[in-house]
């Protein structure tokens, strides 16, 4: 067999990379479509309890939202070598200029603000590309998309005509709860859509911005942009198909179930 001529060290270093990362890709094609539904399945969730909220008249139609940074997290350990937190929701949010934080407090029953605290917590372990390219989507309008949706819930969704009684200590009563008003299942289904197709614009916009940055960039850096292209394409096919179950009539109904809606 003749002498076969490698292909310089720059492209023989590029490939080696690649070679050595193909079995990282297919991991990282699963561990992406689980991330996307997990933020999906999450604002979905959230857009549930805003709903709820803003039915009881907790929070006035035209309440000031905005996003900010996470302010929560799960688990705070380090997750491994290589690997990062990474956060489902793809910001927190602040209503009126209080952050969903510690310290947020509508007078809801304990439960069920601990429960929208966690969705704000939500952390995986993965690794560090993927909040590599959270970031690139994020720059691209994924928090706007987030905060979009949330807003047309507060707007939309159909309010309870009166407050809930309050104690002499100014909390809500919680007997009253057993009259909370149900959620808006059409507005949160609605602003879920939306989310869904902005999300998809997001993420082809995200990939056109890392498209020309990898066109520009050193051939051995190629590879890193090259995952979190392939990264954001998972998300964009997933967040095309996936009806989160958060959006069930019979979770719903559940959730509904936890305010005393039923």
């Amino acid at each position: 067999m003749g002498q076969r001529n490698g292909l310089g060290p720059e492209e023989t270093k590029y490939e080696k990379f690649r070679q050595l990362h193909v079995e990282r890709f297919n991991n990282e094609q699963r561990q992406a479509k689980d991330h996307d539904a997990g933020r999906n399945q999450a604002v979905a969730e959230f857009l549930c309890y805003l709903s709820l909220i803003r039915n009881a008249n907790l929070l006035p139609k035209h309440t000031a939202i905005a996003n900010t940074g996470a302010k929560l997290q799960s688990v705070r350990s380090s997750g491994g070598a290589g690997t990062e937190w990474a956060h489902c929701l793809p910001s927190g949010l602040s209503l009126n200029n209080i952050a969903i934080d510690r310290a947020w407090a509508l007078g809801l029953p304990p439960k069920i603000e601990f429960a929208i605290k966690q969705l704000f917590a939500h952390t995986t372990t993965l690794p560090k590309v993927f909040n590599e390219a959270d970031t690139e989507a994020e720059r691209s309008g994924l928090r706007s998309a987030f905060v979009n949706a949330c807003r047309k819930v507060l707007q939309q969704s159909r309010a309870a005509p009166n407050r809930h009684p309050r104690s002499s200590t100014n909390e809500i009563d919680l007997d009253a709860f057993a009259n909370f008003p149900p959620m808006d299942r059409a507005i949160v289904r609605v602003a879920y859509d939306e989310w869904r197709v902005r999300a998809g614009e997001v993420y082809a916009a995200a990939l056109d911005l890392l498209q020309a940055k990898s066109a520009a960039a050193p051939i051995h850096e190629k590879a890193r942009l090259d995952e979190q292209m392939e990264i954001l394409k998972r998300y964009q096919a997933n967040t095309a198909v996936m009806r989160p179950s958060a959006l069930l009539d019979s979770q719903m109904d559940g959730l509904e179930r936890e305010f005393g809606a039923l």
